[in-house]
């Protein structure tokens, strides 16, 4: 008996691995559907969208991807083409004082780090204060604020 449910629960996976992974479901990255694929299946283009990729500590990427619609089944879909790149500056809204500091000549210098809205990326700025030296440091008591 232990024998014949088995048997039977093989046939059902493999049952449901056929049904899963046929008509090309694109589960891969390397087999993304290619436009005419995507239009011969009802999928029309419907508009870019953009993917926010982070660069370096000044900008981002945007890559704008073409998706695909289909109104019978109510699914967007895109092809993995990048129909075009732009660049833009981070949009962070508040930064945070890391705790990193060094005092040089008559300034002393804190890093700020903060956390940009569309990539995600971490952006850190370094931003200082006067300094009057002679065992007066104004660290660690008085941190500028990060707008300063």
């Amino acid at each position: 008996m232990k024998q014949f449910l088995s048997i039977i629960m093989l046939s059902f996976c493999l049952l449901i691995s056929v049904f899963c992974f046929s008509e090309n479901s694109y589960a891969d990255e390397t087999e993304l559907p290619v436009e005419e694929d995507l239009i011969a299946k009802g999928y029309e283009p419907d508009h870019l969208e953009p993917f926010y990729e982070y660069i370096d500590n000044t900008k981002h990427a945007i890559n704008w991807y073409q998706m695909f619609y289909n109104a019978d089944l109510h699914v967007w879909l895109q092809n993995g083409k990048i129909d075009h790149i732009d660049y833009e500056g981070h949009t962070v809204s508040s930064y945070s004082y890391t705790g990193t500091n060094y005092h040089s000549e008559a300034r002393h210098y804190f890093l700020y780090s903060g956390v940009c809205s569309k990539c995600g990326g971490t952006i850190t700025r370094w931003s200082s204060g006067k300094c009057p030296g002679n065992g007066h440091c104004i660290a660690p008591l008085n941190v500028p604020s990060a707008s300063e």
